[in-house]
């Protein structure tokens, strides 16, 4: 056991933190935005539901850019979802716009306004795509964790998003645990063997490598029953080692890798008390065409960790508000096996909000 300081249970329900935060925070540090795969050909767009469907990703002639999804004459959005466009029209009047932005039609204006849509840059990492000129590239991600989420061969398979009514760094410190772990998820404690974790910690990010369990055929709920039987089927005895690979890239960024599948969550603040979860799902392309029923059971299983982590989430917030409508702040000790990055998240946290 260790003690350690935390951060201020105020810092989770303060709006003036929650200021801090956008600017300090999230403005300073790599901000992503999505995947290559979700636009993987030329004209595919994507619409960003982390920006409120006002912006998309779209693949041009000369790469992958964020344009505006707003049209420049009435402010209307202008695409839905996802597809694959030559131009890009508005469907109020009209207005059309090139894929990299520039107005190419206003009907009935003898002289084109030049009122073409806001464009940024994106930069890459591994696939994943982060807004500008993102330092991301300037963080030395150890190899191994490459090789573990290498995108060659996968495909996008579908997103899903969540809202909460919890602070977003409640969301990230229960990521950080595996401590509950055998305690609070009956189907995920037969999946990873908790007993055998490698950390990797670092100032900017943390990894942690969870083997997988030695017999697969001990289930705990009926949707990890499923997964497991579909792995088991398909890698017979050739199952990997690890059964969950969890990279948290501070401050709010996931990377996930399970037998099958790689998941990117990302949690944004939309209020000092409220985030939403955006949930991506790829699958290796081999596995989505020919094995439907283990992509679909890999996500159920996933969704259904994720509902027991709201709960756990819910319950700390709950605590906290009433120590912090109380003006009280306790601090407890943390696992160090288990718990082993939180410091590593707080203290980052700290550096960052307190400049």
């Amino acid at each position: 056991m260790n003690r350690y300081q935390p951060i201020p249970i105020q810092w989770y329900f303060d709006p003036s933190i929650y200021e801090l935060e956008k600017e300090n925070l999230f403005k300073q540090n790599p901000q992503y935005v999505g995947h290559h795969l979700m636009v993987p050909n030329l004209n595919d767009y994507y619409v960003l539901k982390c920006s409120n469907d006002r912006e998309i990703l779209i693949h041009h002639e000369n790469g992958i850019s964020l344009l505006s999804n707003i049209c420049r004459h009435r402010q209307a959005l202008l695409l839905s979802d996802s597809g694959n466009v030559k131009r890009i029209r508005c469907p109020i009047h009209s207005w059309s716009y090139s894929t990299q932005g520039e107005l190419i039609h206003a009907p009935h204006f003898e002289q084109l306004p030049c009122l073409n849509l806001a464009k940024d840059n994106v930069s890459e990492w591994n696939g994943l795509l982060f807004r500008g000129n993102s330092k991301i590239q300037e963080h030395t991600i150890e190899s191994k964790a490459y090789r573990m989420f290498d995108f060659s061969d996968y495909v996008f398979a579908q997103s899903t998003y969540q809202h909460y009514s919890f602070n977003w760094k409640i969301f990230m410190e229960v990521f950080l645990d595996n401590y509950h772990i055998p305690f609070f998820h009956n189907g995920l404690r037969r999946l990873v063997d908790v007993n055998h974790i490698e950390w990797t910690i670092k100032e900017s990010y943390s990894i942690q490598y969870v083997d997988i369990q030695s017999d697969l055929t001990k289930f705990g709920t009926d949707n990890f029953k499923s997964y497991q039987n579909e792995l088991l089927a398909e890698a017979k005895s050739n199952l990997p080692r690890y059964g969950a690979v969890w990279m948290a890239y501070y401050p709010n960024i996931m990377i996930e890798y399970y037998p099958y599948m790689i998941i990117i969550s990302t949690i944004y603040p939309v209020g000092v008390a409220q985030c939403m979860n955006i949930v991506e799902f790829f699958h290796p392309k081999t596995i989505w065409e020919k094995n439907p029923g283990l992509c679909k059971a890999a996500q159920e299983a996933y969704l259904e960790t994720a509902k027991e982590d709201e709960q756990i989430c819910t319950r700390i917030n709950e605590g906290r508000k009433a120590l912090y409508e109380q003006g009280e702040n306790q601090y407890g000790p943390y696992q160090f096996e288990l718990e082993a990055a939180l410091p590593s998240f707080y203290d980052f946290l700290t550096e960052h909000i307190n400049r």
